[in-house]
């Protein structure tokens, strides 16, 4: 083979690495879930031959389940979930999280527990209570607040019914929170929980973040969850006012006959 030969099968294999280089960075761009799932596919190949590339793929894998869940409930309320998850793997058992304010990406340090559900169980249990409403939260009645956390956790661990069951044991619920998750869970099941409830929930961020939240805030939020609950499970016959006129939430919630969907109700501001 002569040395312009050689020269020729160069320049054909890096033209190739070119194409691909720019065919990759515009999959990347138009499709960017696509590119995260061969990186998860490719992990877990590498997991076989690789304990480094192992933990890349379980960090990646929960992740991948995390932000693409986050994706669809942003889809129903605009961003209630501002931040992504991005899973670090530290030795410590002591649970760590930290925001990159640079991309809203929320950093959760935990230790690998060698079991899929569990790490999952564990990572929505750290970011659900820190990305969810972040500005927003701290004005939500704090009991109510928790309720609401543990429903939109259970949404995330749906398809896993070990981690599922792991996050229920997980947690120690006091009565009141559980009174709230009962209606809260109602109220997801009718589609007004991320439309409505933490659409409303979501404003107040933007009306009193940094202020310190009041006895006046958590009442409103206690009464807009109250108004919702009884709509949703009122008889036919029977009459709710649809209005909420506080000092921070005026809202009144248009009734939704049963051939409807979510999108064709909704809320009117007052």
């Amino acid at each position: 083979m002569s040395f312009q030969q050689l020269i020729q099968i160069l320049q054909l294999i890096l033209s190739g690495i070119g194409v691909f280089a720019i065919a990759y960075v515009l999959v990347w761009i138009l499709h960017p879930e696509k590119v995260e799932k061969w990186v998860i596919m490719f992990n877990k190949f590498a997991a076989y031959f690789s304990e480094k590339h192992e933990r890349r793929y379980i960090s990646k894998h929960i992740e991948h389940r995390i932000n693409s869940s986050r994706e669809k409930l942003c889809k129903e309320s605009e961003g209630i979930f501002p931040y992504k998850l991005k899973i670090e793997w530290i030795e410590a058992d002591q649970i760590e999280n930290c925001l990159r304010e640079q991309d809203n990406v929320l950093i959760v340090k935990m230790k690998n527990h060698r079991n899929q559900s569990k790490n999952l169980a564990i990572a929505v249990k750290e970011y659900v209570p820190y990305a969810l409403i972040p500005t927003a939260r701290r004005y939500v009645e704090p009991h109510l607040m928790k309720a609401i956390d543990y429903v939109v956790s259970k949404v995330f661990l749906a398809k896993d019914t070990s981690a599922l069951t792991y996050f229920i044991n997980m947690n120690k619920l006091d009565l009141t929170t559980k009174d709230h998750i009962i209606k809260v869970d109602k109220i997801h099941d009718q589609g007004y929980l991320t439309r409505i409830l933490l659409s409303e929930y979501k404003k107040l961020g933007y009306l009193l973040y940094p202020k310190e939240p009041t006895s006046e805030t958590f009442n409103e939020t206690l009464e807009l969850e109250s108004k919702i609950y009884a709509l949703v499970t009122k008889r036919p016959e029977e009459k709710v006012s649809p209005e909420v006129y506080g000092k921070f939430i005026k809202v009144a919630i248009v009734p939704i006959a049963k051939d409807e969907t979510i999108e064709r109700g909704g809320i009117v501001p007052l």
